[in-house]
This record gives structure tokens, C-alpha cells and sequence, in this order.
């Protein structure tokens, strides 16, 4: 089993902590049950240290995803920036256990916030030993991971336009596996699913996003569907509203598809209350609901201990959060069945340089050999950064 952390063998300090907004262009709307994305607005921290290395962090904060804001993420940044100058970068007990101190005492809540400071500390700790963070945080072999490309809600026409799109994209990556939103309109789904099956010789996942309020509709058309199409839906994401776990728990035992939490396990609370509730088969760790890295070894640890099984997804990331999500999937990757990491892949523009962003192929995400998270930032947005806390990325 991987270990939390390595030895803290250096002498690194914090001396400057920088926070930037950045707003990227996306080439097409992705419309989810509850809500529609047509661009997409950041938060990244710069953390540097007394020997000159910099560590980077994004934080993707989306209310009715996350939990919390804009605003409310970069207040907790701005307080960091008082309470984390002077400490080790590297000791991520003591900067998770300042962060959270930081949160209670302000009264103020961001895990996506905290997860952009674990990052840019992780990236340090991985450059100060001159080695990739997956590396340094569990073990340094590591097995591909087939990840997913979504296709978002739309018209079943759009779906199938979609479907061809991706597999002409991708077809040279090797790409094995879709995602589907649900739209919760029964169907609808059904004709999606099925048009998506009759032109993609891979397997599928689906993601309700809390769309069936009705858990025995849900269940109805979910078994129809394997009836359909069988073992190539390997799994469908939160059917239902993610409070209720008696009616995730209803689903989970009538499904002839495994069902994963999501929504409803953003942290390591909430996954206690899954465990407990025996309401899924598995569930998605997200890097940015977790609050980082060190809290999502913590769920994946737990979850393997109750025979629950994991998947890996990002929410709204650019390169430098995507990095983080699959550095993290890569030190676990014996253990997970799949990920969901795309939410790079049709930015109109990155803050991170092409060859620094994370490759897709043979179906999977692979993390860099470069030392900490790998990304380097583009030299036009460096200059930006040099003038302006708020960055267009064109």
C-alpha cells in the first residue's frame, strides 16, 4: 500500500505566496444535470521558497459542485499567505493542519482552496527531491489508467455528432471508454446510451449528476439499459440527489449496474457516512472537493479498506490541476478502475506549455518524468503574472 508521505529530509521555507485569477476559453458548452459551463475561472497559487524553487496550485471553486466560491476560496488564499509564510512547504501534516486551523478560526471554508496550496506544496517537496510527485507519494512503478472522454447533455443528434467528433479526435490516443451525462429524462437517456453503444466498439460510463429524483424510475431504466447493452456500461456516477443515500442505497441494491458516489463523497466525512450507509460500489475521489492530495490518499485508503472500488476524476481543471489529479492517480493506479481527467482537453488555450501538459495515450492519462508536477508555465502568462493578478489566457 502506498505510504502518506516520504521523510522530510530538507530545508525549504516559505517566503512569498501569490494568488492569480485566471479565466480560459472552452470550445463548446458542457452542460451537466444542474448546471451549464461555457467558460471557465480559476484561482492559482505561486508559492516560493527561500531557495528560489516555485510550486504551483489550481483551485476550481464551483458552488453548487465544491461547495464553495469564487470569493470565498481566494479569502481563505489571502489569509494563507499570512499563516504559511516562514513554515516547511514539504511538512504537509503541519500545512494541512495551519490550513485547517486557518479555516475554523476565519470561519471560512474552501477545499479547493486547500487543495491549491497542497499542490503547489507538493510540487516543492517533488522538485526539492528531483523527482515526480507520484513518485515521491506512493510507488514508483505505476499501471496505465483507461480514462474517459465526456460527452456532455445534448439533443441525441448532438450525441451522436459528439461520439464521431471524439473517436476521429482521439482514435490515434487509443481512447477505449466514454462518458455520458444523464439527463434524467428516462427516454431521452435510453436513445443516447444506445446511439453511443451502436457507434463506440469501447465501453461506457454514465453520470446522472443527481438527475433521478425517483429511484425507482431510476433503477427501471438503468436495468433496461443493461437488458440492452450489458457489461460494456461499466458503471453509472450519483443516479441521485447526494443528501440521500437511502435512495443511492435503494438503487445500489436493484442496479444491474454498479453504482458510484460522487456528489455525495466530496470528502473524507462524507465517505465515512457512505461507508456506512453501504449506499454504492464505488466511488470518484476529486482532488479539489477533497481539499488535495493528502486528504485523497486518506479516501482512497479507506475506501480500499472497505472493499469500495475508486475511480479518479477533476472538476473544471486546467493543465495544472489535471497534473496534480493524475500524479495522484498514478501512485494509486494498481488499485483504481478508471478516471475521469479531461477537463483539459478542449481548453482553447492552457496556462501551461504544450509540452508540459499531460499526455493522452494508449487510452489513459500519464503523468511527466519531470520533477514535482512537471507543467511549466507559458512565458506569456509568466509576464502576466509579473503585472496582473487577473489573467485572460488567450
Amino acid at each position: 500500500m502506498p505510504c502518506y508521505l516520504p521523510e522530510k529530509d530538507n530545508d525549504l521555507i516559505i517566503s512569498d505566496l501569490k494568488i492569480y485569477r485566471v479565466n480560459f476559453k472552452i470550445n463548446k458548452s458542457r452542460r451537466i444535470y444542474y448546471r451549464t459551463f461555457n467558460k471557465i475561472q480559476n484561482l492559482f497559487v505561486l508559492i516560493k521558497t527561500n531557495e528560489n524553487l516555485i510550486g504551483i496550485g489550481e483551485s476550481t471553486p464551483i458552488k453548487s459542485i465544491t461547495g464553495d466560491s469564487k470569493n470565498t476560496a481566494f479569502r481563505l488564499l489571502s489569509q494563507a499567505k499570512t499563516t504559511l509564510k516562514g513554515c516547511d512547504p514539504c511538512d504537509l501534516n503541519s500545512i494541512h493542519e495551519m490550513m485547517g486551523n486557518t479555516s475554523r478560526k476565519s470561519g471560512v471554508i474552501s477545499n479547493t482552496a486547500i487543495n491549491a496550496i497542497d499542490s503547489a506544496c507538493y510540487d516543492l517537496l517533488g522538485k526539492s527531491k528531483r523527482k515526480p510527485v507520484y513518485q515521491v507519494i506512493g510507488e514508483c512503478r505505476w499501471k496505465n489508467v483507461l480514462n474517459t472522454v465526456t460527452i456532455y447533455i445534448g439533443s441525441l443528434e448532438n450525441t451522436v455528432n459528439e461520439t464521431r467528433n471524439i473517436m476521429s479526435k482521439y482514435r490515434k490516443y487509443g481512447i477505449k471508454r466514454i462518458k455520458l451525462k444523464l439527463s434524467g429524462q428516462p427516454k431521452i437517456d435510453k436513445k443516447r446510451v444506445m446511439a453511443v453503444t451502436k457507434l463506440f466498439p469501447g465501453d461506457l460510463t454514465l453520470d446522472a449528476n443527481e438527475a433521478y429524483r425517483d429511484e425507482r424510475i431510476a433503477v427501471k431504466i438503468f436495468n433496461n439499459i443493461y437488458d440492452l447493452v450489458g457489461d460494456r456500461i461499466l458503471f453509472i456516477e450519483q443516479p441521485s440527489p447526494r443528501k440521500n443515500l437511502e435512495k443511492l442505497r435503494y438503487i445500489t441494491e436493484r442496479s444491474k449496474i454498479p453504482i458510484f458516489a460522487d456528489e455525495s463523497t466530496a470528502n473524507l466525512q462524507d465517505l465515512y457516512k457512505i461507508i456506512e450507509s453501504h449506499s454504492v460500489n464505488g466511488v470518484n475521489i476529486k482532488l479539489q472537493r477533497a481539499g488535495g492530495i493528502y486528504w485523497g490518499k486518506k479516501m482512497f485508503v479507506l475506501a480500499k479498506k472497505n472493499k469500495l472500488d475508486v475511480m479518479v476524476g477533476s472538476i473544471q481543471e486546467s493543465g495544472v490541476g489535471v497534473s496534480q489529479d493524475v500524479n495522484f492517480l498514478a501512485s494509486i493506479s494498481d488499485y483504481v478502475i478508471g478516471s475521469d481527467i479531461d477537463t483539459d482537453l478542449d481548453l482553447e488555450n492552457d496556462i501551461v506549455t504544450s509540452s508540459s501538459r499531460i499526455p493522452f495515450k494508449n487510452g489513459g492519462r500519464f503523468p511527466l518524468k519531470d520533477h514535482g508536477l512537471g507543467v511549466k508555465i507559458k512565458n506569456s502568462v509568466k509576464t502576466l503574472m509579473g503585472s496582473t493578478s487577473k489573467i485572460d489566457v488567450n
